[in-house]
């Protein structure tokens, strides 16, 4: 089969020069368009996003005006992605580029439209005829590719507005990418209170609040004791934390802390199960009950942090009560043996008890609610004991003397547990006090309530006998003796 190439001047020549052209400027087109347009969509939420977060961490926007926000966004978002879907259908055909060419070139005057259909009439049936003279055509290909060459046809191509709009996205994106990043749980939030303006989405505070004690609310206080409040402040530190009080009466006051950092390292500093991880400070403070003498409210500031208002409950505490028509606490001592005392019951409600030491007592008291527990408890300093406790094995070879040695020393004058009834109203212990002092009976109720009442115990000390030398008597009986006498 022969290969006949065509002559020079054949229009099929042009048409890999003219249409490769314009479909190439059409592409162009079309991709600076789009690029422009999610571009400047891209840049724009990244701007809204950075704006609109940042008004609202430094200020706390209302619900309205992030709505207002979100419309204004969304109305933009929505005219830029219509750009886009736009510019995604522009032609990049030959003809159409033609088309645009010339309305943007008028002197163009329809030849580069009809030289691209000329070619590609060409280009399907090998020059054939179709009404217009083949030298025609070639003129008129011929004069489109020379004014072809007078004007810059790629400025149809939006670069410019795509560079432009790169450009905006950048810098937006710049700005929003590194303060996301710095802080990515404030960011989230905003993104969130931006996307749901009426919705329930709080701001994470710089500073938080731990409550250590009381733990639980609504909590309970004993009536006439001391409220003792407890917590830690993390984060950022304020120079002080303010505690608000608000009695059921209507009467508020409030009450001012410093804040100093607490170290760690130091031993008590950091409360027992408070992680000792960031900058923290401890505050602990203690309202005498005159102050807080029925049910109140209380909540804690510190920077943005607020605990919100607790519940604080005033009740009477666990308290004793008559057994079996007689008062509490019912005691019967059985002093020891070497005094010759015989067992006796002390008046009922004693809060005064006198007792030679060594003797055992018994007490037997009850409650006016169910207990959960009850403890007689010495007030006294027992540290003497606790630091001698560990050196009393020591002074016994054998291993079981030496364990039970360290069993009594430790248990010497510590809390002695009272054994309670099946109602767990009703309880009694028997003990031989070691020390002289103060002793409380501390009553627990169900609802980790403590009450307590006070008992003195004195314990007298078994007198040293008096002995009297009746003979030899001086004066009446001789000072020397022989050694065979007998004294």
């Amino acid at each position: 089969m022969a290969f006949i190439l065509p002559p020079p001047d054949h229009p099929s020549r042009a048409v890999a020069a003219l249409p490769v052209r314009l479909g190439a400027l059409g592409r162009a087109r079309r991709r600076a368009a789009a690029g422009a347009a999610g571009f400047a969509l891209v840049g724009t939420v990244a701007a809204v996003l950075a704006v609109v977060g940042a008004a609202d961490a430094r200020w706390h926007l209302p619900p309205l005006a992030r709505g207002v926000a979100l419309v204004s966004a969304l109305a933009a978002c929505g005219v830029l992605v219509r750009r886009l879907a736009a510019a995604a259908r522009l032609p990049a055909d030959p003809l159409a580029v033609a088309l645009v060419l010339e309305r943007r070139f008028p002197p163009l005057n329809d030849s580069l439209a009809s030289a691209v259909t000329f070619l590609e009439e060409d280009e399907g049936d090998e020059g054939g005829d179709r009404g217009v003279s083949p030298r025609l055509r070639r003129a008129a290909v011929r004069r489109a590719e020379r004014l072809s060459e007078r004007y810059e046809f790629s400025r149809i191509v939006p670069r410019g507005r795509c560079l432009k709009a790169l450009a905006f996205c950048a810098g937006a994106l710049l700005i929003a990418l590194p303060a996301a990043l710095l802080d990515t749980g404030r960011a989230a939030t905003a993104a969130v209170r931006l996307a749901d303006p009426f919705g329930p989405h709080p701001w994470p505070a710089r500073t938080g609040i731990e409550l250590v004690a009381p733990k639980a609310f609504p909590a309970r206080l004993p009536k006439a004791d001391t409220f003792e409040l407890q917590f830690v402040v993390r984060g950022v530190l304020p120079d002080r934390a303010t505690v608000l009080f608000r009695l059921h009466s209507g009467e508020e006051f409030e009450e001012a802390y410093p804040l100093t950092p607490a170290d760690p390292r130091t031993p008590g500093a950091v409360p027992a199960g408070v992680s000792p991880t960031g900058p923290l400070a401890v505050v602990t403070a203690r309202l005498e009950p005159a102050r807080l003498n029925q049910n109140f409210d209380f909540r804690v500031l510190a920077n943005d942090a607020d605990t919100g208002w607790q519940a604080v409950a005033v009740v009477p505490p666990p308290r004793l009560v008559p057994l079996d028509g007689r008062a509490s606490p019912q005691l019967h001592v059985t002093p020891p043996a070497y005094t010759r005392q015989l067992p006796a019951d002390l008046p009922d409600g004693a809060g005064v008890i006198e007792v030679p030491a060594g003797t055992t007592i018994q007490l037997r008291a009850a409650a006016d609610v169910p207990l959960a527990r009850a403890v007689l408890a010495y007030q006294g300093d027992r540290s003497a004991v606790e630091r001698a406790a560990p050196l009393a094995p020591l002074a016994h070879p054998d291993p079981l003397a030496a364990t039970g040695a360290g069993l009594l020393a430790a248990a010497i004058g510590a809390d002695v547990p009272l054994e309670l009834s099946g109602d767990a109203k009703v309880m009694h212990v028997e003990f031989t006090p070691a020390f002289s002092g103060m002793y409380a009976v501390r009553l627990t109720d169900r609802t980790g309530l403590t009450g307590v009442r006070l008992v003195e115990i004195r314990l007298t000390p078994d007198p040293a006998p008096a002995v009297s030398l009746l003979r030899p008597a001086a004066g009446r009986d001789p000072g020397l003796v022989v050694p065979t006498a007998t004294v």
